[in-house]
C-alpha cells in the first residue's frame, strides 16, 4: 500500500479551503438578499394594508376595495377601428383599450373584491338560473344619488330627481347601487373614449366554457332608440357571435317576434365572430342592438373566468327597476345563491357577514 505524501496532502486541504470559502460566501450573500427581499415585501404589504381605501354604501353586501393601481395609466394607445358590415352593423372595436398587464390586474381585482350573484328567476311555469355571475351598479337618468357625506362613502342614502322635487313612494323596486371608484373611473376613461355617456356598469362573470349567454339584443325601450353599449372583456379570451336578425321586406324586427325551426329566435341572416381578448373593447351603436343579435356561446374548449363589463344608458326608472331586477335580487328564497358570493381558487363562496339580500 503506497504510503501517502504529507506536502501533497497539505496542499489539497489548502485548495478544498480555498474552493469551499468562494462558495459559502455566495450562498451567505444570497441568503442575506433573500432575506432583504422578503422584508421589503412584508413592508410593502405591511405598507398597502395601512393606505387601503373602500368603496362604501349602505346599499353594498360589502365593502369593495379600492384598486392600489391608476387604471388611467393603464390606457392603451391603440385607436378604434370602425367596423360597418351589411349595411346596418356599426361597431367600434379597441384591440386593445387597456394594456395587458393593466387588463391583468383590473381583471384580478374585479374578480376577486366584487358581489357576485347567480341569479334565477321564474318566467311563467318556466325556472330560468341564469348561466353566469352577476351584479350592477348605476341609476338611470331620472334621478341621482344624494352627495356622499364625509363617511367616505361614494354617494348619500338616497336618490333624488335631477329636476328637483321627490321620487314618487316606491319608485325603485330595489335600492340602486352607487359605482365603486374603480367603475366610476373606468366608466369616465370609455365615455371619453367612445364620445357617448353612461349610467350603468353591467358585470358578467363566466366561470368556465360552460358560463354563456344566448342570442339577444339590448333594444329595450328604456334605452331610447339606438343605444350606444360599450363592452369590456377581462380575463380569458371568448368568441362574440353577432347574428342579424330576420327581416320582413327588408325592416328589420326582433328575434323573438320571428324564431327560426328550433324556436330560439335567432334569424336567419349572416353571423360575424370575434375572438375578444383581455383587454378589448367592442362598442355597438347606431341600429346594431335593432337589427343584430350578439351572445357568447358555451365552448367545449377549456378556458378560465372572464369578465364582461357592459356600460350603458337607461333613460328611466323601468331600466332601473328592470336591471337590479335580472342582475341581482331576482333569486328564488331557497336558492342560496341570492346572497353575494366571491371568487376564490376556482370556486363562489359567499362573503362572510353578508347578508341575504332578499
Amino acid at each position: 500500500m503506497p504510503q501517502e505524501d504529507p506536502l501533497r496532502q497539505t496542499q489539497m486541504d489548502a485548495f478544498v479551503t480555498r474552493t469551499k470559502r468562494p462558495i459559502e460566501v455566495v450562498e451567505a450573500s444570497k441568503k442575506k438578499q433573500r432575506i432583504k427581499e422578503e422584508e421589503e415585501v412584508k413592508e410593502e404589504i405591511a405598507t398597502s394594508s395601512e393606505t387601503q381605501t373602500y368603496s362604501k354604501h349602505w346599499t353594498y353586501p360589502i365593502d369593495i376595495l379600492n384598486p392600489s393601481f391608476r387604471i388611467e395609466d393603464g390606457l392603451s394607445s391603440q385607436e378604434g377601428s370602425n367596423i360597418r358590415k351589411h349595411g346596418d352593423l356599426d361597431l367600434l372595436y379597441f384591440s386593445p383599450f387597456l394594456k395587458k398587464d393593466y387588463a391583468q390586474q383590473l381583471y384580478l381585482h374585479l374578480l376577486n373584491n366584487m358581489p357576485w350573484y347567480r341569479v334565477t328567476y321564474t318566467v311563467g311555469a318556466r325556472t330560468i338560473r341564469t348561466p353566469r355571475w352577476t351584479t350592477v351598479f348605476g341609476l338611470d337618468d331620472t334621478a341621482e344619488f344624494e352627495p356622499p357625506e364625509e363617511d367616505g362613502t361614494v354617494a348619500g342614502r338616497g336618490v333624488r330627481p335631477k329636476k328637483g322635487g321627490k321620487l314618487p313612494a316606491k319608485t325603485y323596486k330595489n335600492d340602486p347601487r352607487p359605482l365603486p371608484l374603480l367603475l366610476s373611473q373606468l366608466k369616465k376613461l370609455v365615455e371619453e373614449k367612445t364620445g357617448a355617456e353612461y349610467n350603468f356598469c353591467l358585470l358578467n362573470l363566466y366561470l368556465d366554457g360552460k358560463d354563456s349567454i344566448s342570442y339577444h339584443s339590448d333594444d329595450e325601450g328604456f334605452l331610447g332608440e339606438n343605444p350606444t353599449i360599450a363592452s369590456m372583456s377581462l380575463g380569458s379570451t371568448r368568441t362574440f357571435l353577432f347574428k342579424q336578425k330576420e327581416k320582413d321586406d327588408g325592416v328589420a324586427y326582433a328575434g323573438n317576434k320571428n324564431k327560426n325551426k328550433k324556436g330560439k329566435g335567432v334569424g336567419k341572416g349572416p353571423v360575424e365572430k370575434f375572438q375578444l381578448n383581455s383587454g378589448d373593447l367592442i362598442v355597438m351603436r347606431s341600429t346594431t342592438q335593432r337589427n343584430w343579435l350578439h351572445s357568447i356561446p358555451k365552448t367545449t374548449t377549456t378556458v378560465g373566468p372572464r369578465i364582461n363589463i357592459t356600460f350603458r344608458k337607461a333613460m328611466n326608472v323601468k331600466g332601473t327597476n328592470n336591471y337590479y331586477h335580472f342582475n341581482v335580487h331576482a333569486a328564488l328564497k331557497d336558492s342560496g345563491e341570492n346572497e353575494a358570493h366571491r371568487y376564490s381558487e376556482g370556486n363562489m363562496v359567499k362573503w362572510k357577514g353578508v347578508v341575504d339580500e332578499e
